[in-house]
């Protein structure tokens, strides 16, 4: 990650704050970074489920309607 990067959410473990997911956009591409968990327990959640698609929309430069639409339709 670097200063051009946006956090979205981060996590607090004792004193320590760590980006937990962030993006980052410049002219040839757009990242998307979650570290929200990557196993069956977390992507079973349906707001995970929600996140990761969205974040994969907003990265292939889906228009806001169509992200939005991803919410709506479930």
């Amino acid at each position: 990650r670097d200063d051009s990067s946006q956090v979205i959410l981060q996590s607090t473990d004792g004193n320590s704050t760590q980006p937990t997911l962030w993006v980052n956009e410049n002219n040839s591409g757009r990242v998307v970074y979650n570290a929200l968990g990557h196993d069956f327990v977390s992507v079973s959640h349906l707001t995970h489920q929600q996140l990761i698609k969205r974040s994969a929309m907003w990265a292939c430069r889906a228009t806001d309607f169509e992200v939005e639409a991803i919410t709506l339709s479930q």
